[in-house]
């Protein structure tokens, strides 16, 4: 009986000790609509908590983020390492390509210390531009183009004049 206690002592000690490195990982994409069109930006919150057993030591982890459509292939990656102690929140922002296609996709956030690692991930959608839309991009960008050339006009005669 003493045998299998040391035994079941000794399992948790081992257990214990590699559960140093735990981390509780939580991603969220901010929606302030429920679609996005491409070339928008998404924001992606992301918190990390060290739930180690151990030492409260200043550690560098490799933080990931991976943006993967419906079918998982991977369409924007991120990598960083940061510093944590207990815990850390960061907001990070991404700006989705023009060329995405519509449809339904996943940010996969990961965290990873010597081999010890969380994932956790959001999804959102992305939608296609209607017609209206597209047109009023374009009338914008014409507008802001007139207003650009007009400025530089006035500035132009205005320095003729003065002369």
């Amino acid at each position: 009986m003493k045998r299998g206690a040391i035994l079941i002592f000794i399992l948790l000690l081992v257990t214990l000790v590699h559960a140093e490195y735990i981390f509780n990982l939580e991603v969220e994409v901010i929606k302030l609509t429920k679609t996005v069109y491409s070339g928008e930006n998404i924001i992606v919150n992301t918190n990390v908590k060290s739930l180690g057993l151990g030492s409260k030591e200043l550690i560098d982890v490799v933080l990931s983020y991976e943006i993967t459509d419906e079918y998982n292939n991977i369409i924007m990656q991120r990598k960083s390492t940061l510093a944590l102690q207990t815990s850390f929140s960061q907001s990070e922002v991404f700006i989705l390509p023009n060329n995405i296609k519509p449809g339904y996709y996943r940010v996969i956030a990961k965290v990873d210390y010597k081999g010890y690692n969380a994932s956790d991930s959001d999804s959102f959608y992305v939608g296609r531009k209607s017609l209206l839309g597209k047109l009023a991009d374009f009338i914008f960008i014409i507008g802001t183009l007139i207003l650009i050339f007009g400025i530089v006009k006035d500035n132009f005669s205005y320095k003729i004049v003065k002369k």
